[in-house]
């Protein structure tokens, strides 16, 4: 599809980051704060950031909902909120929907869980184009307001080991080459290839007795079975990708004609 699938520690579920958003990754330790800010203060504090963003620069009115994150009405989601505290200390954050560019990915996935929502952002909320490099200091300013906190911008030449990590991590960035700007469509090779990995599943499943030379008899209503699965397996694929259709069982009998099954 092209994007790569990582597991976390945050809490929430499955979200899409990629071009067109802007990620906030705050480090922060809640414990320099007097009193300490609990981690349910910290959560609403960086929803509100969201949400002053929004109304402040783009007179845009979120709704108010259940779920944590921002919503412009019961069923469209600009803005995601996934963190970790651990021992005081913040890790993980948000992610604001500026450009179009997002939601076409979004729509390849289940965001936080939620059936029914779909991905909004700014620019299609406004109907016009937004540029990203024009909402980052004003939503850093506003983190800092809502936070207490005085933000500096960050001198990587003064941050020694730091520094010369994050710009690494940059150069490294500009190296990997531009991303795709929408989901890719996988090849039949990629199908069949990911079929083929099922089927090699089945074979392990059923045994030693698959290996070499046809299956006893017994194996056979087991083999039988498991050929079905494949079959609704591939049939999946059918609907996800359908002009990438492929001949019923042709990747499943090829493979079973190896050990005797026709």
């Amino acid at each position: 599809m092209g994007a790569d699938f990582v597991m976390t520690t945050r809490g929430g579920e499955l979200t899409y980051h990629g071009p067109g958003q802007i990620v906030g990754y705050p480090l922060i330790d809640l414990s320099r704060y007097s009193p300490t800010l609990g981690a349910r203060d910290y959560v609403c504090r960086m929803q509100k950031t969201l949400e002053l963003h929004l109304e402040e620069a783009h007179g845009i009115t979120p709704t108010t909902s259940q779920h944590t994150g921002v919503f412009l009405n019961s069923h469209t989601k600009i803005g995601s909120i996934g963190v970790q505290v651990r021992h005081r200390l913040t890790s993980h954050g948000f992610s604001l929907n500026v450009t179009r560019e997002p939601i076409s990915w979004f729509k390849r996935i289940v965001a936080c869980g939620l059936e029914g929502v779909d991905a909004g952002s700014i620019e299609t909320a406004q109907s016009e184009v937004i540029r990203m490099e024009d909402e980052v200091s004003g939503l850093v300013s506003r983190f800092g307001r809502l936070y207490e906190r005085e933000v500096i911008p960050m001198v990587l030449e003064d941050e020694g080991e730091l520094g010369e990590a994050i710009a690494e991590l940059e150069r490294e960035a500009k190296r990997a080459g531009p991303w795709p700007t929408a989901p890719l469509s996988p090849s039949i090779t990629v199908i069949q290839s990911q079929l083929r990995d099922y089927v090699d599943v089945v074979l392990s499943a059923l045994g030693p007795g698959v290996k070499k030379g046809p299956l006893h008899p017994p194996d056979i209503p087991l083999a039988n079975a498991y050929l079905t699965v494949i079959d609704i397996m591939q049939q999946k694929f059918n609907v996800l990708y359908p002009s990438k259709i492929l001949p019923t069982s042709s990747v499943s009998r090829s493979r079973f004609s190896l050990v005797g099954l026709q």
